[in-house]
């Protein structure tokens, strides 16, 4: 059946309003009194009349500031709510004006540390937007639209700062899991990262050109790799790779600047993350621009400094515990399947208000072990917190017996 433009784009955006889960029907209803007398449902309304009237969609969103504010959704000419589902979201913009002044309020604590000179370094399309006078400075043009692109890793605020987002920023610190990150950053974390007192998650620039390849296969010690990494010296016996240095080029490289692989045996996990906060000449380095690649520093004269003991590990950080993933070989299942006896092992779990995340590692412990004949008996004394229940609910395994108490 042939649909019109109209019905097209009907469905269009309704198919994207309902997946983004943020209307709000009841609220609909109650701030509106001509869609309780319609005979259409409430999202179905609004697809049709409030987004052109600009209607608000949820208690939160206000469309007529988002779009007096966001000059560039007006000049679009799109929907407020629909810009702010695919991109506004996405970009930390501000649904209200009220979120907008917390904002304002936040960002200003920002401002007294805010290192002007060094974001128009990083950033040549803000430095001549400035000296052209089309900004009113660096610090205004992060306020009004740097911050999104910093906090969505498409912008630097300057040479000693790597590329995040908000989400790896609450990733490698585990403190922030339930706090704003936006907030913190402008508040503390700014200050704290300068200070070498906090980590920010991401990146900095690296490339691991052939130029670099060549100068590091001269320096790389593969006995020491291999023996620094227990499981590279199973995959050669296994001929799963070829040579220390195969593996360092194609995974190596990688692990090791996210901190989960040793680059040599005298040498602990260190990320390039970490290298940075430990070295205030390395963070010094950085920000006059001396070198742009921590890791690629780390790679050339890092590794050989911490051997030659021209730089100096943290006292906390001489020994660091390193874990290694065991392999279920065809040996051990060989032995497991010998077994004269394989008793059912019961393993009882009392859970009371569990958040389901400590719950989901838990039990994917007890699913991961090698001997398959075991129970888990789980015991629910009459939890309050819906999404502990809910999560037991959705367990899926025969293997999983759940008793709910009342």
């Amino acid at each position: 059946m042939f649909k019109s433009k109209k019905q097209k784009e009907f469905e269009k955006y309704k198919t994207i309003v309902e997946k983004s889960g943020l209307f709000d029907s009841r609220y609909y209803l109650r701030a509106y009194t001509d869609v309780r007398r319609a005979s259409e449902t409430p999202i179905d309304h609004f697809i049709k009349v409030g987004l052109k009237e600009e209607r608000k969609p949820n208690e939160w969103f206000d469309p007529v500031w988002y779009n007096e504010y966001y000059e560039d959704v007006t000049e679009n000419g799109a929907y407020s709510f629909i810009h702010y589902i695919i991109y506004g979201k996405k970009e930390n913009r501000h649904p209200n004006n009220s979120e907008y002044l917390k904002f304002e309020e936040s960002v200003n604590h920002l401002e007294a540390l805010f290192d002007a000179q060094s974001y128009l370094q990083i950033n040549e399309d803000v430095k001549k937007e400035v000296e052209g006078k089309h900004s009113l400075g660096a610090f205004e043009h992060f306020k009004k639209v740097g911050y999104k692109e910093v906090f969505s890793a498409q912008r630097r605020l300057g040479n000693e700062f790597p590329f995040f987002t908000l989400d790896t920023y609450k990733t490698v610190n585990e403190d922030l899991r339930e706090v704003d990150a936006g907030e913190h950053f402008f508040k503390y974390g700014y200050k704290e990262y300068i200070q070498g007192l906090r980590i920010l998650g991401g990146n900095y620039p690296f490339e691991f050109i052939e130029s670099l390849e060549t100068l590091l296969r001269d320096k790389f010690d593969e006995k020491s790799y291999i023996e620094a990494n227990i499981d590279l010296q199973k995959a050669l016996e296994e001929k799963q790779i070829k040579s220390g240095w195969e593996h360092f080029k194609k995974y190596g490289i990688n692990e090791i600047r996210e901190g989960k692989r040793k680059i040599h045996k005298d040498i602990p996990l260190m990320s390039e993350h970490e290298y940075v906060n430990y070295n205030s000449d390395i963070f010094d380095a950085l920000k006059r621009g001396d070198i742009s690649s921590p890791y690629e520093h780390f790679l050339v004269s890092g590794v050989q400094e911490y051997l030659d003991g021209s730089r100096k590990f943290p006292d906390s950080y001489i020994s660091v515990y390193q874990y290694y993933e065991p392999t279920l070989t065809d040996e051990i299942k060989q032995e497991i399947n010998s077994f004269q006896k394989k008793p059912l092992i019961s393993i009882v779990m009392p859970v009371y208000n569990v958040d389901p995340k400590w719950l989901d590692l838990a039990i994917n412990s007890i699913e991961r072990q090698w001997y398959e004949n075991w129970e888990l008996c789980i015991a629910d004394d009459a939890s309050t917190n819906q999404e502990t229940v809910d999560f037991l609910k959705s367990l899926n395994n025969q293997k999983i017996k759940i008793t709910f108490l009342t």
